[in-house]
């Protein structure tokens, strides 16, 4: 590179890229190109987004170009808009005036270590993505999982000021539709799911053979889908990738992903349809990323021109079902506390040592098992207790006895065993209006809603999380998790969990039906029916077969009249 070559280089990169790192040189083009910040606030002033998005997707800019120094920043100004800039204010007061290069920074705990890409910096210019990360982390407190953030600031250093590339990310965290950094563990882990689930629909060639060559104790490749593009791809695609991305959000991940995939396997069935890859799936992905085999024109006619159908609500959609998924799930698997006092022990008001109690075992009963109380009686039992011993035998019901009660306590999750059942709400004392059972009992989680009916029928379910979360929704949607449950004592005793537990397959939408309720029903469990739906007076009710807990009506008819409603909170 002679002199004047490398004078333009360096006019082009800011002084935080190594200049060791000579991009490839720009080719002649008859593209046009924007060539001032006022033509790209025209377009997007003008509305016409689909234009724009058009426009973004046909430009082959090379990785040197100019343009980005105004592209990538009007387009981060678009998502959040704010006038001013608290980034040097933020600077003095975390780091001091003068804030020397040398002073070690601590990241915030959201930055993964695995996954630190600084592409072409040089160590200043890491040492800047940090400040600015720290900076983030204290002014977005609830950030507590974002592993894709210092990748992207790592990329808008190579083109802006460091100023520029803080408002820049600021932007893209702050901006209100979420659309483009994933900020907790939950969403990322969900973004994976998102991206099989758009595989099986778009990719089912790819999907197939994927399953055929991952064994149950593999990790799936797309756990760490986000990595093939912002670790993998050659830094001139990724840069392309990010001129539409800033402009349209994850959804241009999910298609160049999606691209990633039908391409790979187009290749690997070529080379060796029956080999399985020696690195195995994930790590075959990543080097195929690396060593890609086609042009950017090619991945991108993949991903934009033949993925039809394709949209945001679709994915929008997927998000929230896989994150409700993973959110049971992981309610499921909190680690049990071990116990050690007994069963029958529990209408004691004082606490025992562990060793002045003997153990006992608690019955067992799989979901939609009938057991009697007869047969609960004789059964060996396996809860213990170390905790203390919560007194059953204070717990103010009108419908459960003090052997219901016991029963109960073998299903509630252990975590919560330890806390004494308060009864919040009672039809016999606070009146009949779903109205007042939400407002003596929507700040509480978990709680038990009992009820008996006219026929002296007695059932009712463990819910999850507080009735407030209805309050978050615009209209009446399900919200919950799997560690909600129905329960039954007459006419039969009965407990059916949440079908996703212990199913190895995917649940559908259908099965993550938990709770739902507004000013005139409550309902829980959903689907083909309903479990259970309460009425505005907590009068009529009805118990039918749902697809969330696969069960049947808890009740001899369908239809029933409460006699008693009760609510008990875990406190």
């Amino acid at each position: 590179m002679n002199g004047e070559m490398l004078l333009h280089h360096r006019d082009l990169f800011t002084e935080h890229v190594d200049h060791n790192f000579i991009p490839t040189p720009a080719p002649t083009s008859s593209a046009a190109s924007l060539a001032t910040d006022t033509e790209l606030n025209a377009m997007l002033a003008a509305g016409d987004h689909k234009k724009l998005k058009l426009f973004l997707r046909d430009q082959a800019w090379p990785v040197n170009h100019d343009i980005r120094k105004v592209l990538w920043s009007t387009l981060c100004k678009h998502c959040y808009k704010d006038s001013g800039s608290i980034y040097q204010e933020m600077l003095d007061s975390l780091f001091g005036h003068g804030h020397d290069d040398s002073h070690q920074v601590s990241l915030p705990s959201f930055v993964d270590p695995s996954f630190m890409c600084h592409y072409h910096l040089n160590n200043r210019g890491v040492h800047v993505v940090k400040k600015i990360i720290c900076i983030i982390g204290q002014t977005n407190p609830d950030i507590t999982f974002s592993p894709s953030l210092f990748a992207t600031a790592s990329l808008f250093l190579h083109y802006m000021s460091d100023e520029d590339c803080f408002n820049c990310v600021y932007g893209l965290v702050r901006n209100t539709k979420g659309d483009f950094l994933t900020q907790t563990k939950l969403s990322y882990e969900a973004s994976a799911l998102v991206l099989r689930d758009l595989a099986k629909k778009y990719a089912r060639s790819t999907y197939s053979y994927i399953c055929k060559q991952t064994n149950e104790s593999d990790q799936p490749p797309w756990t760490h889908w986000m990595w093939w593009i912002l670790r993998d791809l050659p830094f001139a695609y990724l840069v392309r990738i990010m001129d539409c991305y800033l402009f349209e959000g994850m959804k241009v991940f999910y298609r160049i992903a999606l691209a990633i995939l039908i391409l790979y396997n187009k290749h690997v069935v070529k080379q060796s349809p029956q080999r399985k890859p020696t690195l195995g799936i994930s790590s075959s992905i990543s080097q195929f990323c690396e060593e890609i085999p086609v042009t950017r024109e090619k991945l991108f006619k993949v991903a934009f021109r033949n993925l039809r159908g394709f949209t945001k609500k679709e994915i929008h959609k997927l998000q929230v079902k896989n994150e409700m998924y993973l959110n049971s799930v992981r309610h499921l698997q909190v680690p049990h506390l071990t116990k050690s006092a007994s069963c029958e022990s529990l209408d004691l008001k004082v606490s025992k040592s562990a060793s002045e109690i003997n153990d006992v075992h608690s019955v067992c009963v799989p979901s939609g098992s009938l057991l009697s109380h007869d047969q609960f009686a004789s059964c060996p039992r396996s809860r213990s207790r170390s905790l203390g011993v919560i007194a059953l035998a204070d717990v103010k019901s009108a419908i459960l006895t003090l052997q219901d009660w016991q029963m109960l306590w073998q299903w509630v999750p252990t975590r919560m065993t330890v806390y004494q059942p308060t009864l919040l709400y009672t039809t016999q004392e606070h009146g009949t209006s779903i109205k007042t059972l939400y407002s003596r009992c929507e700040e509480s989680e978990p709680i038990i809603i009992i009820i008996q009916t006219s026929n002296g029928e007695k059932f009712g379910a463990y819910l999850s999380m507080s009735l407030s979360c209805r309050r978050k929704r615009d209209k009446l949607s399900f919200f919950g998790t799997g560690e909600t449950f129905l329960f039954s004592f007459q006419p039969r005793l009965v407990k059916y969990d949440w079908v996703g537990v212990g199913c190895k397959q995917d649940v559908t939408a259908k099965q993550n039906l938990f709770i739902a309720g507004d000013h005139n029903v409550l309902m829980i469990g959903g689907g083909d029916g309903v479990a259970i739906r309460l009425d505005e007076e907590l009068r009529h009710g009805e118990s039918d077969t749902s697809a969330t807990f696969n069960n049947e009506p808890l009740c001899s008819s369908t239809q029933f009249l409460c006699s008693t409603v009760e609510v008990f909170g875990l406190q």
